[in-house]
């Protein structure tokens, strides 16, 4: 038997939250596609980042934070 890599603890702190970052990250993805399929002389995407960013920033915090 091998020996572990991570506790089941550090696996519950490691994956927190795992599916809404994943949803974060697709809903960001799907943003930024259409973004760049309308690239004109003024690319930007930080306004993407910006807002994608803003809806996670008060979430409770992962298991062994303060």
């Amino acid at each position: 038997m091998e020996p572990k890599v991570l506790s089941a603890r550090k696996c519950q702190v490691v994956f927190f939250r795992l599916k809404e970052i994943l949803q974060c990250h697709s809903m960001f993805q799907i943003a930024l596609a259409s973004r760049v399929a309308e690239w004109d002389s003024n690319e930007k995407i930080g306004d993407l980042f910006v807002a994608s960013v803003g809806k996670t920033g008060n979430g409770p915090k992962s298991p062994g934070t303060s």
